[in-house]
């Protein structure tokens, strides 16, 4: 067998059974092996909901029910529950295992790509050696999934065959369906579409011209979909409508869009307004909000929020008659006239505040998120929280997230073109996390792990392989 091959097949096997191994060490610490989430439900159900009734839709109520999250996690977790039943999630996680493996396999090539084969190898060793990479391959959510379908993305850009072409379109629309926000990725793959263009057409390559015709069949039924159900083109997040039995209508991404000109904590802002729908009435307190507008320098007094968070108080209480009776719910008089209240007072807010909303508080939440490690299992945030191995894997895991974050910057300097095109594409996506979506929690950043130390590392190799030709010219 080939050497590269051979340090492959090491790597991936030796790689997965380590990420086996930690999150078994895991299980055996916690007390479980699978996690499950609040996100669990909206994933899953759709599937489960299909097998059993042939509707597409989770257990909530309203419009948002049957399109509120994208349908790969779904489509890949119906075999597993059609064959498995209660065991489906251990199945299922034996597949994020495998393909986990597939994409440890195909790692060496990618940095081989840009560096030598030492550093190739070097690189992707530690990839699988650190847990802040594939911590979520034991849950039932995109992050199980997206960072190996990322990796395998971009082998099959780097790939130089014409028929490759094919699996890029085939794994984008796989990312996009799975974690919509991967979207921002197009930029990349379209570059590649364009510069081997050739590569479609019929005659020649059929394969790749039926995926890309199938693909747009894919995202338009989609994309009709969702504009059927929400009366809306173009949402990535349709979470929110007026037929919701739930937080989560129209005046709620209001209310979101007033806290965005400050807030950077989603699970802040989650508990001030799920304590106007019943949630602990503390965090609604006049008291808390003097407290929370002081520790936050909030350019809004408590008593005008106070009062805000009351008027949505009333206006969630009024639907619940509604809700007792099981009656088609619509947008309330009240929530209306709040929900324009909201939205002119988030605009004078950013008229206001511009260095606060458009610099202070993005750059705020960046900062926040990109000096987390990323290492969400209870073995490292409960059980051995306070280890000194743990506090040093801790800061290994940050260092790296940051060194190649900063190299990925560099990136788009660089004189090689398929770096700079990722780089663009990390940028992208940066921006939207932190400037235009905001209120991120910590696993957002996970899917574009892979990418951001791919091109980090990728440059580093390439600096170091320049500056050993100098020392031995």
């Amino acid at each position: 067998m080939h050497s590269l091959k051979r340090q492959q097949f090491i790597l991936a096997i030796a790689g997965t059974l380590f990420a086996l191994g930690i999150h078994w060490w895991n299980a055996s610490a916690s007390g479980h092996f699978m996690h499950e989430t609040a996100d669990d439900a909206s994933y899953l159900r759709p599937a489960e909901n299909f097998a059993a009734t042939g509707t597409w839709k989770d257990n909530s109520t309203g419009a948002s029910s049957f399109v509120q999250r994208p349908p790969l996690f779904g489509i890949v977790h119906l075999p597993f529950y059609l064959l498995f039943g209660k065991l489906a999630a251990f199945a299922q996680s034996g597949f994020f295992f495998l393909l986990h493996g597939f994409a440890l396999f195909r790692l060496p090539a990618i940095f081989q790509h840009f560096t030598s084969r030492k550093q190739s190898l070097l690189f992707s060793w530690i990839y699988a050696l650190l847990p802040c990479f594939w911590g979520f391959l034991s849950y039932q959510i995109t992050e199980a999934l997206s960072p190996s379908l990322v990796i395998l993305l971009i082998a099959s850009i780097l790939g130089k065959r014409s028929s490759g072409i094919g699996s890029v379109i085939l794994l984008f629309l796989c990312c996009w369906m799975l974690r919509p926000v991967l979207v921002l990725l197009f930029p990349v793959v379209l570059w590649l579409l364009i510069t081997k263009r050739k590569a479609l057409v019929p005659r020649k390559h059929l394969w790749n011209f039926v995926v890309l015709v199938c693909s747009l069949v894919a995202v338009f039924s989609w994309e009709f979909r969702k504009h059927a159900y929400l009366g809306t083109w173009g949402e990535l997040h349709p979470i929110y409508h007026e037929s919701n039995a739930s937080l989560y209508r129209p005046v709620h991404a209001s209310l979101t869009n007033v806290f965005r000109t400050w807030e950077t904590q989603p699970e802040v802002f989650h508990a001030i307004a799920g304590s106007c729908t019943g949630g602990d009435s503390t965090y609604r307190s006049l008291d808390y909000l003097k407290a929370y507008t002081a520790e936050r320098a909030i350019p809004l007094k408590p008593e005008r929020l106070y009062a805000l968070l009351r008027q949505y108080t009333a206006a969630n209480q009024e639907l619940i008659p509604t809700l007792s009776r099981n009656e088609r719910l619509s947008e309330t008089a009240a929530e209306a006239d709040l929900r324009h209240l909201l939205d002119q007072l988030a605009d004078s807010l950013q008229s206001a505040e511009p260095f606060r909303y458009y610099i202070q508080t993005p750059f705020r939440g960046a900062k926040e998120q990109l000096t987390k490690s990323q290492l969400n299992l209870e073995l490292f945030q409960v059980v051995y929280r306070h280890s000194w191995w743990v506090a040093i894997l801790r800061w290994i895991c940050v260092l790296t997230i940051l060194c190649s974050l900063l190299l990925s910057v560099f990136a788009l300097f660089s004189g090689d073109t398929l770096l700079r095109w990722f780089s663009a594409g990390i940028l992208l996506f940066l921006f939207y996390l932190f400037f235009v979506q905001r209120l991120n929690e910590d696993r957002y950043l996970i899917p574009m792990l892979p990418m951001i130390f791919i091109t980090g590392m990728s440059v580093l190799g390439k600096m170091t392989d320049k500056r050993m030709a100098s020392r031995h010219s």
